[in-house]
């Protein structure tokens, strides 16, 4: 997903990279149960997939104060990533006890 925030198009994807840099700022796993995470989590996917963005976390949300689709459209994009994510694991997990049906 392709996100322009000040006229500057930023990349956005859910990758592992993110993941980490959002634990480096919180000390903890992501968990969606507060809205400080969620635009955590947003400005962390954004800082790992753009190397030249350079933009301070208090910046960032008077952008999104500024802009609010912003961080609805990243919202509806995390939902369908974290849903595609879990069918993924879901189809994993099928094939795995299927391969352990044929084993036994």
């Amino acid at each position: 997903m392709e996100i322009k925030i000040r006229g500057v198009d930023y990349t956005l994807r859910y990758t592992a990279r993110g993941l980490f840099i959002y634990e480096q700022i919180v000390g903890v796993p992501f968990s969606p149960d507060k809205l400080l995470n969620e635009y955590t989590l947003m400005y962390s996917m954004i800082l790992a997939n753009n190397r030249h963005f350079s933009m301070l976390f208090d910046e960032f949300i008077d952008v999104c104060d500024d802009e609010p689709t912003l961080f609805s459209d990243f919202r509806k994009w995390l939902v369908r990533e974290l849903k595609q994510k879990s069918q993924l694991m879901q189809i994993e997990d099928i094939e795995a006890q299927e391969d352990e049906v044929k084993k036994n």
